[in-house]
């Protein structure tokens, strides 16, 4: 029905309501005077004519009242309101024609009086029909809410013992220790002088802006804030001349004696806020008194220009003012007597928690000083809610929390999981969520500031800002990180071959530390095998350092980088890093077949041949360059019998005779292609490959569990293969051509993922999701593709030709917009007809197909990374279901040889017959071993869509290094019993967690600042939290809500309807007409 409020609306919004009742009184007085005219028409034409002029008039006349009811009103009938009008005003006159013979009996005044009674009973009647609502519109107060985050990680239960004496001296007054004694207070004059340069870069902004206005704009609002203005200015001068006197007063010989050098520094500063502050602030002052409006818009870039060099003065000087409370507060620290030095340290010694503790409480711990707290101040104006968090957020009793005891934590003892990440992201979701957002009026932030999760925290606060919703911050921790040596994060190879050279690099924090000398070890065991010593240059030092080993024998290696430990640091479990590496003598066993020597067949086989230490390739070349004279290539086919030094084949694998007979050959060949675990198949003329050749293509894939990787060219592949047996494995149809195929779809396309794509392994460039999508959306142009008419249904596209142009929903997505459920469609669509890599799981193997053959040009502007990134990972999705076992047909292992904190664990085994037949077992388990203990067992089910492998997901375990076993009576007796094979194993290990959190350890200030800022909100050290308070101030909170008062529904209306009936009846009983 209020869809059909504006179409019913019979004048104009612009017409006064007054208008409207005036009309209506106007047109019920002229229906009334209609009923003097019958003596005009005494004969019966006349008066049917005057019985219809009535109607007519009386419908006008309702329409009048209808008008004006819609200014208070609303009438919500679907109906038209013309035709109720028309029956309204006919009825009423049939009332009035009937009621005439009965009037004739009683007086006058009675006759009309009954008449009107029954015509207002039928006019009531027919306006129920155009169903008058009013909507009462009313407001709820509501108290709003203000959360409390209070940060309860690892880095939270650690003293600062790198505070300086200024940090110290300002958190003992924080507990009461130093109160009125502090001579000057620097610290907060910067402050005071910060928060006023915004408010002047503010209005010199504003007063700039109004140089675009026309000149009687510009007047009527410099008219209209003068006043303001000049008040601002003013008190902006007596906040200068303040900060002055504060800087006098540190000059004086009763405060803390200050060097030469911060003298100097505080004379200046002092002169530099008089001449340039508040000198340019008096100017704007003059401005703004001794001039009216018009004459001071002829001034504004006068005025523009004091006050954007005032806050040019205070933005300066600001930061220098801190910097002089620093130096002056260190110094009253070292003034003091050496008992209140001592007090003061051992207060400063405090873990940042109990801080905060006293933070919220107040200056001290009495319940008089809790009035003075942060806490009871919010309380005054605001519902709080307090949450902890750390990895994850959850609701505080804060009464219970203020009144435990302080708790320490040994250096050396492991902090519990769940507080070594700090997840502010999740906290702020948690407040979202659990708060109406009608209610939340800000958030309060109790932390160091150090988020280390992985979902940004910028993008939540922005969303805050723009709900009103300020982030403010209690920042705990000193400026500079306490005493700490660490290694970060260890990267090395999950595998190594041996005799190879095995580089790990380790990143090292090394903090509080500057001028000793450290030194760092990779240990296998308890022995060294490899060290180096760092000399430390600074207190906040980062550093990356390479250790090698060459490891001799195949097998687990559990390896240890390791750091020295110093006394009084704040971490004492992160000293070493674990790292294992399997060892193993099985490379990846590569075939690289190409037609003619394009540039994408070149830089794979200067990958795969000499710089990619885990492959053993073998090339061959169809049509390569030749150079006149040269000499018949002798006869040497593929084999991964080669030494690894000649990757180079003249024919493709076999080694057949001429005197072998057919059954001979194609064993021969099927047998030598079924030794390698992928073959990358280039732009090679179908002619090229022989029958057994496909024959050994499919049963590598489909029963051996190989990897097929097929690179579209322009002269064959794949249109030329739309009658061979290789159609059926590839993963994208194509229109048949026995022509090349030079021209692309477009002339320029970029690669971009799909949502498979950034999910996949196949397409990881950077383990950070994010940076991962920013490196492909920056990579350059390609100029060509295959032409392909979409991939097959069941293949996975990884990524698409994205034109220059793309459609609408194209876009929409990229942008992060929903789409509607048809261009949902139309993207998938889109997507599969522009298919670039197609992936899909056939039988055992996997296929993937690329639809371009540069891939090479992701070296541009960026030399080899991206390109041997790409292919690295091809090669590792390829062999992901490559498992050790001891022989081809036993298979069994992990999916990962190291696991990080948290992730779970998948094991998989893979049996299969002589004949490379699927082997089908119900008592296949997996039984996992730390040390000697049995720790997990579980049974190994049939994956689907694999024949011949079974896996099982084991969960997060905890860090360590396991051993898992494969247990099964029917595959002992069937399979390894034969080979005189006992058991088979696969080792793997489990990082430990909160590296990151036991790594960055100084206050992080700078996010904070910037969540505030995001957000309106504001930062303060502890013993300025009450100010976060004063800068909240008081909000009311008012929720507006409408109740729809049908009136035509309405008990009211039915009480006068039914007393209207009922004093007709009356009145003709009194008559006797009944």
């Amino acid at each position: 029905m209020i869809a059909n409020i504006e179409t019913n609306l019979l004048l104009p919004a612009a017409v006064p309501t007054w208008a409207a009742c005036l009309l209506a009184v106007v047109a019920l007085g002229a229906w009334a005077a209609s009923h003097l005219l019958k003596r005009y028409f005494p004969t019966r034409i006349g008066r049917i004519a005057l019985f219809a002029m009535r109607v007519a008039v009386g419908t006008g006349a309702l329409l009048a009242v209808a008008a004006a009811m819609q200014r208070g009103l609303t009438l919500a009938t679907n109906w038209p309101l013309w035709p109720i009008a028309l029956l309204g005003a006919a009825g009423a006159e049939g009332v009035f024609s009937l009621y005439k013979l009965e009037r004739r009996g009683v007086s006058r005044r009675t006759g009309v009086l009954m008449a009107a009674l029954r015509a207002a009973l039928v006019l009531l009647a027919v306006g129920m029909l155009t169903q008058p609502t009013k909507t009462i519109e009313s407001g709820v107060v509501l108290r709003p809410i203000l959360a409390v985050l209070v940060d309860d990680s690892a880095s939270m239960h650690i003293a600062d013992s790198a505070l300086s004496g200024a940090e110290k001296v300002r958190l003992a007054e924080l507990f009461g220790a130093i109160s009125d004694d502090r001579p000057v207070r620097l610290d907060e004059t910067a402050r005071a002088v910060l928060r006023l340069q915004k408010r002047l870069a503010d209005n010199a902004e504003w007063l700039a802006g109004l140089r675009d206005a026309d000149a009687e704009s510009r007047k009527s609002q410099l008219d209209r804030r003068r006043k303001d203005l000049r008040e601002f200015a003013e008190d902006a001068v007596a906040q200068l001349t303040a900060a002055m006197e504060t800087v006098s007063r540190a000059l004086k010989p009763d405060a803390p004696k200050a060097d030469n050098g911060t003298a100097v520094k505080l004379q200046d500063v002092r002169g530099k806020l008089g001449a340039h502050g508040v000198d340019r602030l008096n100017e704007a002052v003059s401005l703004l008194k001794q001039r009216d409006a018009a004459q001071l818009a002829g001034e504004l870039d006068r005025l523009v220009d004091s006050l954007r060099r005032a806050a040019a003065v205070c933005a300066v000087a600001g930061p220098e003012l801190d910097a002089l409370g620093q130096a002056l507060d260190g110094r009253y620290y070292e003034q003091l007597p050496a008992e209140r030095r001592k007090r003061v340290d051992e207060l400063a010694a405090r873990t940042r928690m109990e801080i905060a503790r006293a933070a919220l409480r107040g200056k001290d711990d009495t319940d008089a000083a809790a009035q003075w707290g942060l806490l009871r101040r919010l309380r005054e104006n605001y519902e709080v809610r307090a949450y902890s968090f750390a990895s994850q957020p959850s609701e505080l009793d804060l009464r219970q929390w203020m009144d435990a005891a302080p708790t320490t934590q040994p250096a050396g003892e492991a902090r519990p999981a769940a507080q070594l990440t700090t997840d502010l992201a999740a906290a702020l979701k948690k407040v979202m969520t659990d708060v109406p957002p009608e209610q939340l009026a800000g958030v309060v932030l109790v932390t160091d500031g150090r988020h280390n999760a992985a979902e940004p925290v910028e993008p939540l606060a922005r969303q805050m800002g723009l709900r009103n919703v300020s982030i403010s911050a209690v920042v705990l921790g000193a400026a500079r990180a306490p005493l700490d040596a660490a290694v970060v994060a260890v990267a090395a190879p999950d595998t190594v071959f041996t005799q190879d050279q095995l580089v790990v690099a380790a990143d090292l924090k090394l903090d509080g530390l500057a001028g000793r000398e450290v030194s760092v070890a990779l240990k296998d065991g308890d022995k060294t095998v490899a060290s180096t010593k760092l000399r430390i240059p600074n207190d906040a030092f980062r550093t990356r350092v390479e250790l090698s080993d060459t490891p001799q024998q195949t097998g687990m290696k559990e390896y240890r980088v390791v750091v020295d430990k110093f006394d009084g640091e704040v971490f004492a479990t992160n000293n070493e890093y674990p790292v294992a590496v399997r060892v193993t003598d099985d490379r990846i066993k590569v075939l690289l077949v190409g037609g003619h020597p394009s540039w994408e067949f070149r830089y794979l086989r200067n990958l795969f041949a000499s710089r990619d230490r885990t492959v053993q390739l073998q090339y061959y070349l169809a049509d390569p360059d030749r150079i006149e004279g040269e000499p018949a290539r002798r006869f040497e086919p593929a084999s991964v019998s080669r030494p690894r030094e000649q990757p180079e084949a003249s024919a493709l694998p076999g080694a057949v005779t001429p005197e072998m007979p057919p059954e001979a050959v194609t064993a021969e060949i099927v047998s030598q292609w079924l030794k390698f675990d992928v073959v990358i198949l280039g732009d090679i003329d179908p002619k090229v490959l022989r029958p057994a050749d496909y024959e050994a293509i499919r049963k590598l894939v489909m029963d051996r569990g190989g990897t097929l990787v097929v690179i579209a060219g322009a002269h064959h592949m794949p249109h030329a293969y739309s009658d061979t047996p290789l159609d059926e494995l590839l993963p994208v149809s194509y229109a048949p051509s026995k022509g090349a195929v030079t021209v692309s779809p477009e002339p320029q396309f970029r690669i971009a993922l799909t949502g498979e794509g950034r999910d996949s392994v196949l397409m990881r460039q950077d383990s950070r999701e994010q940076v991962n999508l920013d490196l492909w959306n920056s990579f350059s142009d390609i100029d060509w593709r295959h032409p392909i008419q979409s991939a097959k249904p069941g293949a996975t596209v990884l990524a698409y030709a994205r034109p220059p142009s793309p459609p609408e929903f194209v876009t929409l997505a990229e942008s992060g917009q929903a789409l509607s459920e048809q261009a949902l469609r139309d993207r998938e669509t889109f997507q599969r007809a522009h298919a670039l890599i197609v992936s899909q799981n056939v039988a055992l193997g996997r296929v993937l197909f690329l639809a371009f053959d540069r891939t090479w040009r992701l070296r541009y502007l960026a030399g080899d990374t991206y390109h041997h990134r790409f292919w690295g990972q091809v090669l590792r999705w390829a062999t992901g279901n490559k498992l050790a076992g001891p022989n081809e047909f036993v298979r069994f292992g992990t999916d990962r040889v190291r696991y990080g904190a948290g992730a779970s664990v998948e094991v998989r085994a893979r049996l299969l017959r002589n004949d490379y037949s699927t082997f089908q077992a119900d008592d296949v388990y997996a039984t996992v071993y730390s040390g000697p203990r049995a720790v997990l067992r579980k049974k190994l089910e049939p994956v689907p869509d694999q024949p011949g492998t079974y896996g099982a997901e084991l969960g997060a375990l905890p860090a360590g290094t396991y051993r898992a076993e494969l247990e099964s009576p029917t595959v002992r007796a069937e399979l390894l019993a034969p080979g005189g094979v006992d058991k088979v194993t696969a080792s793997f290990s489990v990082n430990r967690p909160g590296v990151l959190e036991e790594t960055e350890l100084s206050a992080d200030r700078g996010l904070l600042g910037q969540l505030a800022s995001l957000t309106g909100g504001t930062v303060a050290e502890p013993l300025q939290a009450p100010q976060i308070a004063d800068r909240l101030g008081r909000r009311e909170l008012i929720r507006p809500e409408g109740r729809e008062l049908r009136i035509w529904n309405s008990w009211a209306l039915l009480v006068v309807m039914v007393a209207l009936a009922a004093g007709e009846w009356v009145l003709r009983k009194k008559e006797g007409l009944v």
